[in-house]
């Protein structure tokens, strides 16, 4: 395929098994129509009411005490306090989690530490590796294979040195042809007393998690490599393989346990275990919904502890792409907070084309996690150098909104709910946090007929083009760009850092703050370290009033659809500076410039280590 580029912005076995779970109950899954050929075209679509709520989170962070007048005067010195810091709990997952992911089959130390020169030679940003599953001496010992991995230690700092994250695969079960399989059972560490099961990986039985003396060997196995530093396990669900042998459950050192009860033990385990020991940056990527081609939801993680989720191994096609649409879309359903899918599939490689890839992307990049694997030695540098391009500056978008992403995140946790937010599973229409709305490209070509919801108006985010709610334009969608707007009112936060293949600038150092006015709003900034901040504005009869609580972060207001200002005035510093284009405003350290052929009014405000109070006074 010739992209042709324009201006950015940024197995059988498995079946049956999950049939035999439909059938005993024992999942609690919510049951859809849907399977993996046709997903999109799902008649039991989530109710809008239920999903789109346009005030989520809103309400509760814009409380009215963070812009109180008294919390400073028009006469404070510089030692004064002009809006007081916020005092945000970080979330219980790391911001790391939001990087870009990338992992192999092969599993060596060198094939490793050649996919990560592979993507940083072609200055893709890499933010976690997972080293599959060939990498230890059986299933499950835990111990590296010394012929592919000659000094694990070394291989694991190096890759941490780069400062890039260490996932490594994992399973519940030890294979019988495993050098550790029979002391296990000799001490009658397994459920079901030693009995075995069949997997995809040969024949294995399940550690018994309800058996004390089991856990204290199995976590002495796991301190073998998270004494290296290892950032996190991948749990793949070999569990399922219970469900035909042991359909009523299976009996453990505390009884029987249903195959749901194991299942959570197990996902628990890993996570609990490595923070509780290691730190609480440590996280499990495991799949929070997936239905495995059969027209069911299974869940799998409990969602307290699934904090960067995949949703499990689709075909590269575009019928494999919908596959994984329809998992995301249930996994918002289902109130998990971050997860994504393998961009770009897990089998059927060499069907993938450059225009598959492409779309695939830029869902990962405006999905919760962005990660990328790479089955059957197929790379992202195999396909053509424009879609190589693309895929660079849409990792890059994705980190952009990693301030976004986190604290949506850390808002949808605390709520209860997920930072995916489906509108319209059928349509692939679906909410990324509050701000962001996005439509799916499910198919090939460049025309996308967008729903928008009632009740708002929204812009594109790439395309800078005005879009009223309630209507369905047709819109085209260049292999550059991709349907994603922000809703007017709704506060986004970005890090534009960094550079981009086709000019998305002007990048900045600072915090981006991006909205286009409507009423009032805040958003929750969270960070990790940090007492986070909280950022409002409020339209009055003369302007818009903005204000920041106390942070050592710096930011730049992008304001759209603005008025010609008459002034800005900063509580503590005084008038800002007008200046008359925009290389005079880049260049200054504070003050505001406004583009009125765009009506956009840019901002910076200086230091906001003592809070940030402007006073944006409309010209007419």
């Amino acid at each position: 395929m010739n992209v042709k580029l324009r201006g950015i912005w940024p197995n059988t076995a498995i079946l049956i098994l999950l049939a035999a779970l439909l059938a005993f109950s024992t999942m609690g899954s919510s049951c859809g129509g849907d399977d993996d050929d046709d997903d999109t075209s799902d008649d039991d679509t989530v109710d809008d009411d239920d999903t789109t709520d346009d005030d989520t989170g809103d309400d509760d962070t814009s409380d009215d005490d963070t812009t109180d007048d008294d919390t400073g005067d028009d006469d404070t010195g510089d030692d004064d306090v002009v809006v007081e810091p916020a005092d945000l709990e970080a979330p219980p997952f790391p911001e790391w989690v939001y990087r870009h992911w990338i992992w192999e089959d092969e599993s060596t130390a060198t094939s490793v530490n050649a996919l990560i020169d592979g993507y940083k030679n072609r200055d893709i940003p890499v933010g976690a590796v997972i080293i599959d599953s060939p990498w230890a001496t059986g299933y499950s010992t835990f111990e590296f294979d010394p012929a592919r991995f000659p000094d694990a230690a070394q291989t694991i700092a190096g890759i941490r040195d780069q400062g890039v994250r260490v996932f490594l695969w994992s399973v519940s079960n030890v294979n019988t042809d495993s050098p550790n399989w029979q002391y296990g059972l000799d001490n009658g560490y397994y459920v079901e007393d030693g009995k075995t099961y069949e997997w995809w990986k040969g024949d294995g039985a399940f550690i018994d998690y309800w058996n004390a003396d089991a856990m204290d060997w199995w976590h002495g196995m796991m301190d073998n490599v998270l004494e290296m530093g290892v950032d996190g396990w991948k749990t793949d669900g070999s569990e399922p393989s219970m469900l035909l042998g042991s359909p009523g459950g299976v009996e453990t050192a505390d009884g029987k346990k249903s195959f749901k009860e194991y299942q959570e033990a197990y996902y628990r385990d890993f996570f609990e275990y490595s923070r509780e020991n290691y730190g609480e940056d440590r996280v499990i990527s495991s799949r929070p919904v997936d239905s495995y081609g059969i027209p069911v939801t299974v869940t799998f993680s409990p969602r307290d502890v699934c904090f960067a989720g995949w949703v499990g191994d689709q075909d590269g096609t575009f019928a494999g792409l919908r596959a994984a649409l329809n998992n995301l879309m249930r996994s918002g359903e289902e109130n998990y907070v971050n997860f994504g899918s393998d961009v770009g599939g897990y089998r059927k490689g060499d069907e993938r084309t450059d225009e598959l890839m492409i779309r695939w992307t830029q869902l990962g990049a405006f999905s919760p996690i962005m990660e990328q694997g790479n089955p059957e030695d197929i790379y992202i540098w195999d396909f053509e150098d424009d879609t190589v391009d693309i895929y660079r500056d849409f990792v890059k978008i994705h980190h952009s909104l990693i301030p976004y992403l986190y604290s949506q995140g850390a808002t949808a946790w605390y709520d209860g709910g997920s930072l995916w937010k489906p509108i319209d599973r059928k349509g692939g229409f679906y909410n990324l946090g509050d701000a962001l709305f996005v439509a799916a490209m499910m198919e090939e070509g460049t025309k996308r007929t967008v729903n928008f919801p009632e009740g708002a108006s929204y812009i594109g985010l790439f395309d800078g083009q005005d879009y009223a709610g309630g209507t369905a334009p047709e819109i085209d969608v260049p292999y550059t760009e991709y349907p994603v707007f922000l809703k007017v009112g709704e506060i986004l936060v970005r890090d534009l850092a960094e550079e981009y293949t086709f000019g998305l600038g002007p990048t900045t150092p600072h915090l981006t703050v991006t909205f286009a006015p409507d009423g009032s709003d805040s958003f929750e900034l969270y960070e990790e370290g940090g007492s986070g901040a909280v950022i409002a504005y409020e339209q009055t009869g003369s302007g818009l009033d903005v204000t920041i609580t106390g942070t050592e972060r710096t930011f730049d207001f992008h304001v759209l659809k603005a008025a010609q200002p008459a002034s800005i005035a900063s509580e503590g510093v005084g008038d800002l500076t007008s200046h008359d284009t925009k290389g005079a405003y880049d260049a200054a350290d504070a003050g505001y410039y406004y583009d009125a052929e765009a009506q956009e009014l840019l901002i910076k405000p200086g230091s906001a280590s003592k809070g940030v109070r402007l006073t944006i006074t409309d010209a007419s």
